[in-house]
């Protein structure tokens, strides 16, 4: 790879730059940083990108907070953050997250409960025609 932004194109030190995809998976139901946001990113990558673009005690915005996932890492790495979000749902998960207050608007702010039932699939569809869960099934709710 070429670095084209110095006056006299040199080659990058192939060992200092990250390339040019990376592989984060997506946040799943089980994992421990899931909440309940459709397009939630993993921590992983948003820990890379603020690292790559900030020092610590910088300023991070992020305009469309979700569950505040950037805030969350921001605040993990030292950076001072400003998440804007319209969904009262999201807002009260961002507070929650980044331990801010305990409780908003009367309701206690608690983590998803997540349930190891399985819900979609062929022992799910079996175990909703029987009305309940089948020997094998994980957990129940």
């Amino acid at each position: 790879m070429i670095d084209y932004r110095k006056l006299e194109p040199t080659a990058y030190n192939a060992t200092k730059v990250p390339g040019n995809v990376w592989y984060f998976p997506r946040v799943r139901y089980r994992m421990d940083e899931y909440e309940e946001h459709p397009s939630q990113k993993p921590e992983a990558l948003l820990d890379r990108i603020i690292r790559a673009s900030s020092n610590p005690g910088d300023l991070v915005l992020d305009p469309f907070a979700g569950t505040f996932t950037t805030g969350a890492v921001a605040k993990r790495l030292g950076r001072r953050f400003v998440g804007i979000e319209r969904e009262r749902k999201y807002i009260k998960i961002g507070v929650r997250r980044l331990k801010l207050r305990r409780e908003l608007d009367g309701e206690l702010l608690a983590a998803p409960e997540k349930s190891h039932v399985r819900r979609n699939g062929p022992s799910a569809a079996r175990a909703e025609a029987d009305g309940g869960p089948r020997d094998g099934d994980a957990g129940a709710s």
